[in-house]
């Protein structure tokens, strides 16, 4: 079994590789932690915790960075949409906040 942590800016793209992680049958994702880039840090939050339940796991999702450290942020909304995931509206999380 490979276990692993992955920190991440979710949004479509990040998303897509969690659920492959989560799903494979010999990898056992210990946490994911989040970071603005893609979009702010509480999109990119939202859509980890989405990921993870979607999967039926119960992987903790931590908050990191809200900001670059040497810019500005950029938001990519142009490419992933106003929510990170295409603007598709998806369902609130069970969980209301990722964990510190």
């Amino acid at each position: 079994m490979r276990r692993f942590w992955i920190d991440t800016d979710t949004a479509s793209d990040d998303a897509v590789a969690l659920l492959m992680a989560l799903r494979w049958s010999d990898v056992y994702v210990e946490g994911i932690s989040t970071v603005a880039g893609n979009v702010p840090l509480e999109m990119c939050s939202i859509n980890a915790r989405y990921t993870v339940e979607l999967c039926g796991k119960e992987t903790p999702v931590y908050d990191g960075a809200a900001q670059p450290l040497l810019r500005e942020p950029f938001w990519a909304y142009f490419f992933h949409g106003p929510d990170g995931m295409g603007g598709d509206e998806l369902p609130p999380t069970k969980t209301s906040s990722s964990r510190n």
